[in-house]
């Protein structure tokens, strides 16, 4: 083999190598890019969820609060344990993300308030009956103020996340498109 054709082997081989390279970091980079978008849409649920059962509990209490039968103290208990368990895992999901830190530390006492007020109702139901489990309602009742406040943080949540979620499929899609193009470019 001549000198020219080593230098062009060579040459080839150094070609090749980049591109794999190349090719392989940018599938890297497109993979994490897909990562984000996966977690904000995760984030995303856990912060519906946490609306779902929320409400969930609201609901059971009520229904409670009316007819007394324990089978609407299941649906308060399930919505209040779930709520608790998705408060939990939420930090966990958003510690990449400090404002969505301060958000949840502003959501937090909301849904406990929420929780006590629900419960206090519930208690004085069971000892006293509908009577005084309605007049405590009527008299401490601020649960109109907790949901909304509760319903505009989790909303201003999920409006940081939708930003996030644009941002990072804008991302996702200009990393997969410049993987598409890095191959085309030599495996036409």
């Amino acid at each position: 083999m001549t000198s020219s054709s080593k230098a062009i082997v060579a040459c080839a081989l150094l070609i090749v190598i980049c591109v794999g390279t190349l090719s392989f970091w940018s599938e890297v980079w497109n993979e994490k890019d897909r990562e984000w978008v996966t977690h904000t849409l995760l984030v995303v649920e856990k912060l519906q969820a946490i609306r779902i059962d929320i409400t969930q509990a609201e609901t059971g209490h009520r229904g409670y609060m009316l007819t007394g039968q324990d089978r609407y103290l299941e649906l308060y208990r399930a919505g209040a344990d779930q709520v608790r368990q998705d408060m939990k895992e939420l930090p966990d999901l958003i510690v990449d993300d400090p404002r969505e830190r301060k958000a949840t530390q502003r959501l937090e006492p909301l849904i406990a308030a929420r929780l006590a007020e629900l419960a206090d109702g519930i208690e004085v139901r069971r000892q006293s009956g509908l009577p005084a489990g309605v007049e405590a309602v009527a008299r401490a009742n601020n649960g109109e103020k907790w949901m909304g406040q509760i319903a505009a943080q989790i909303g201003e949540m999920r409006a940081t996340q939708e930003l996030l979620l644009s941002r990072r499929q804008e991302t996702a899609a200009a990393s997969s498109n410049r993987v598409a193009r890095i191959k085309g470019l030599f495996f036409i």
